[in-house]
C-alpha cells in the first residue's frame, strides 16, 4: 500500500524466497530443520539454492535494504515492517504488539490515542517523550476550554438558586394590555367565522337552547 507495488513480486515460490532473503537474510538452521519443504529452497548448510528467474536474475541474500526498496526513511515505519518480516514466527511481532508500536501510536489524534491507550492498557510512561508531550498539550488545551466555558456560563445563565428565590408574584404576572387586545380580537374573528358558516340566527337559537 505504501509504494503501490508488491514488495516481494516473485514469479514462484523459489523466487519469493529469494526476495525475502535479499532483504531479511536467511533463516536459522534450527528453524529450517522444522520446515518440511525447506530442502526445496535451501541447502543442507542453510544457504539458499540459486534460482534463475525468467529474466535470468539470480537473487542473493542480504543484498538490499528495506529503506532502499521502499524509498523510505521513516524509522518507525521501517522498524514495524522489519519486525513483521521475520522468519521465526515466535520472534515476529504479534497483532497486539503492533497496535502498541510507537509508529501506530504517533499517527493517532490525541482523543483517539487516549481511547486506544485505555483499550490496550498502554501506560503513559511507556510512550516516547514526544508522544507524551502531545498528550500533555492536548489535556492542557482541554482544561483551558473547560475553564472558558465555565466563565461564559456564569455570565449568561441565571443560577438555579436565583430563580427559586424570586417572589411568586413575579413569576405569575398578569398579561400585558397588548396581549389582552390580541385575545379579544381573536375572539371576534372566531365569532364572525362561526356566523359565516352556520348563520347568525342558527347560532342564536343554539345559544338560547
Amino acid at each position: 500500500m505504501y509504494s503501490g507495488y508488491p514488495l516481494f513480486p516473485g514469479e514462484n515460490e523459489q523466487e519469493q524466497v529469494g526476495y525475502f532473503s535479499e532483504i531479511i537474510g536467511v533463516p536459522e538452521i534450527d528453524l529450517l530443520r522444522q520446515g518440511g519443504r525447506a530442502h526445496l529452497f535451501f541447502e543442507r548448510n542453510g544457504d539458499p539454492k540459486e534460482y534463475e528467474n525468467s529474466r535470468g536474475k539470480v537473487r542473493k541474500p542480504y543484498t538490499k535494504e528495506l529503506s532502499w526498496v521502499l524509498d523510505c526513511d521513516d524509522k518507525g515505519f521501517l522498524d514495524l515492517l522489519e519486525r513483521c518480516f521475520t522468519w521465526d514466527p515466535k520472534e515476529r511481532i504479534t497483532a497486539k504488539e503492533a497496535l502498541r508500536h510507537f509508529w501506530i501510536l504517533e499517527g493517532l489524534p490525541p482523543p483517539i490515542l487516549l481511547q486506544h491507550m485505555r483499550s490496550y492498557n498502554i501506560k503513559e510512561n511507556e510512550l516516547p517523550g514526544y508522544i507524551r508531550e502531545r498528550i500533555e498539550d492536548y489535556q492542557r488545551e482541554l482544561d483551558q476550554n473547560l475553564e472558558l466555558q465555565s466563565v461564559n456560563s456564569k455570565d449568561t445563565i441565571t443560577p438555579r438558586g436565583a430563580l427559586l428565590e424570586q417572589p411568586l408574584s413575579s413569576k405569575r404576572q398578569k398579561p400585558a394590555k397588548s396581549e389582552e387586545r390580541k385575545i379579544r380580537s381573536l375572539g371576534k374573528k372566531l365569532q364572525k367565522a362561526k356566523e359565516h358558516l352556520f348563520g347568525k340566527k342558527t347560532l342564536k337559537v343554539a345559544w338560547d337552547l
